[in-house]
């Protein structure tokens, strides 16, 4: 370059006016353009500051070249340009580095207007790139929460409730309506109806924190449309300005329809329990495991003659028994102690000191590890059926002497139809008739109390009310015998599907069919089968009353079995599997 006042006029105007600028600045001259650099520029060289001055820009960037030097060229043929942010991989410090720069190349001309060099004026904007995307990862990580959150959020702006901001999960709860920009009464007129706005009111205006449980909200998801009820847990927390003035509410929430209705068909259960037990006739006791009394339900109150439960409570349940009995009573509370249910029958007196005869139930109640903590014990007045079984001794000793009365007939109507018939095969006919005759007689005086019938009556005599043409129902199975309590356990299930089927089903059009199939096993195993056809379309359920538990709970527990109802396209179809049994195989369910 030689000394440099032998420089152009115009380098030497460009290196004062560099040295002059408190803005890092660098320029490369002439054909090898050489490198000059004010003192804001040397910190952005790191290590490559010592001798850097007056290198060639080439060799001086050599690790960035590549990318610069189209940016060179550009400037040298006489026109400048202009980046932000472009990123270049610099190594000046001894290893590569990321680094991002904003910069003008501008080139320099003489007094003849020659481009004789370039000017780079340029900030390293590193620091604010990599801090913009850090915020940027962090609002983005933020965004997924939000929209991944379980709870329901809304952000509102000023007075008017203005929806700024909602999470999926609140659009889910209002349907997917169009509300950002809106203000919660355009956007939810239901909210004002039932005074959530006015919350809102209130908020904004006192600025204190205002929360909900388990309030109610019906949502109308479609404009015109039905009504969806919803139970939501809510918060409204005020947002406020930097000068401390509310500006919005933040909204917060989450949506407990089903735990609502969980703890209603809960507390429905618990009163269903609760009227059984007050109306059951046994008397049903809790103890605790020293076989003290804890509870007693209302109907054993009465028929034990107790006036005054806190009278006996803490007594030991074997003390009421005495002798046998005391010790059936004792060895079934071992029992269940032990995790074993068992049963007696023996003689206790009630509180009124009548002697009753009871038919008792013992069985431990345990906990969420299985093990025993309460027992229960139901007893059953069945003093009658003692009664009975004594007076059917009697009468089985009167049947004696009357069956020795009928074989005397039996002998005396044989032989007179020897003595007065007039040849041997007229003799065995008319003996033939006039014990068929004595027979049928027997049969009407000795019929005993229902026992078994056929499933195929059950069912008939259960639908037969429903049954308004011949082609409604179809039955297809084998004759097989059912227990009087599967029977009645069967037709209860029949009943309530044949209702429903008529309130919305098949049975409701005169389009609709219902087939219904049974099978029978050789090992007693048994299938049951309902299925409709040629109704309307079928619409699953939202809740399930006391009918969805007859027949997919109770019902099947008298076949120790299962039961379930599928809502198909063609139409509903319920089936029930299990095993037949007789009843003195089963405890009686009742």
């Amino acid at each position: 370059m030689g000394v440099p006042e032998q420089w152009p006029e115009t380098l030497k105007a460009m290196v004062a006016t560099m040295l002059s600028s408190p803005h890092p600045m660098f320029m490369a001259w002439g054909p090898a353009l050489i490198s000059f650099f004010n003192d804001a520029y040397r910190p952005l060289l790191g290590a490559k500051a010592e001798g850097a001055l007056g290198r060639p820009f080439a060799d001086l960037w050599s690790d960035i070249w590549t990318e610069i030097e189209p940016i060179v060229g550009k400037a040298l043929a006489g026109e400048g340009s202009r980046f932000e942010d472009m990123p270049l991989v610099m190594t000046r410090n001894g290893r590569p580095e990321d680094t991002w720069w904003s910069f003008s190349y501008m080139p320099l001309r003489d007094g003849s207007g020659e481009v004789r060099g370039v000017l780079c004026v340029l900030e390293e904007t590193t620091a604010r790139v990599r801090s913009v995307r850090h915020s940027a990862a962090e609002r983005e990580r933020l965004e997924q929460m939000f929209d991944q959150a379980p709870s329901f959020i809304a952000l509102l702006r000023g007075p008017e409730h203005v929806f700024e901001v909602v999470n999926p999960a609140y659009m889910r709860l209002i349907g997917h309506r169009d509300v950002i920009g809106r203000t919660v009464a355009e956007a939810l007129p239901e909210a004002v109806e039932q005074g959530f706005v006015g919350l809102l009111d209130n908020v904004f205006r006192t600025g204190e924190v205002f929360t909900l449980t388990g309030a109610r909200f019906d949502v109308q998801a479609v404009p015109g449309g039905s009504f969806a009820e919803r139970y939501v847990d809510l918060v409204y927390q005020p947002i406020r300005d930097e000068a401390g003035n509310v500006a919005g509410i933040f909204v917060e929430g989450s949506d407990v329809t089903d735990r609502t209705n969980a703890q209603a068909e809960l507390r429905e259960r618990e009163q269903f329990l609760q009227s059984v037990l007050a109306s059951s006739n046994d008397c049903i006791k809790v103890l605790d495991l020293d076989a003290e009394l804890v509870f007693m339900n209302e109907g054993g109150k009465a028929i034990m003659e107790v006036s005054d439960f806190n009278a006996i409570a803490g007594c030991p349940w074997p003390d009421f028994w005495a002798g046998a009995g005391n010790a059936d009573a004792t060895a079934a509370i071992k029992a269940a102690k032990e995790g074993r249910a068992s049963s007696f029958q023996g003689f206790a007196d009630t509180m009124g000191g009548n002697r009753r005869f009871w038919d008792v139930q013992v069985t431990p109640i345990v906990d969420a590890s299985g093990s025993p903590n309460r027992i229960l014990a139901v007893s059953r007045d069945i003093s009658f059926m003692k009664r009975a079984e004594e007076e059917r001794t009697a009468v089985s000793q009167e049947m004696a002497h009357r069956m020795k009365n009928s074989m005397a007939m039996v002998q005396a109507v044989v032989t007179q139809s020897l003595r007065h018939a007039s040849s041997i095969q007229e003799a065995g006919r008319l003996a033939s008739e006039r014990i068929q005759a004595l027979s049928r007689a027997q049969d009407m005086l000795t019929k005993s109390d229902w026992e078994v019938s056929q499933i195929r009556d059950v069912v008939e005599a259960a639908t037969a009310a429903h049954a308004d043409g011949p082609e409604r129902f179809s039955f297809d199975g084998p004759s097989v015998s059912i227990s009087a309590q599967q029977s009645l356990g069967l037709s209860l299930a029949v009943h309530e599907l044949a209702t429903n089927a008529t309130k919305y089903g098949a049975l409701s059009v005169d389009e609709g069919r219902v087939s219904i199939s049974w099978t029978h096993g050789p090992s007693g195993e048994f299938g049951f089968s309902w299925s409709e056809r040629g109704g309307p379309a079928v619409k699953v359920p939202t809740r399930h009353g006391f009918g969805s538990r007859l027949t997919e709970r109770v019902v099947p527990a008298y076949f120790d079995g299962t039961g379930g109802t599928e809502y198909l396209s063609g139409g509903v179809r319920y089936v029930l599997g299990g095993k037949l049994t007789s009843d003195n195989d089963r405890p009686d369910r009742g």
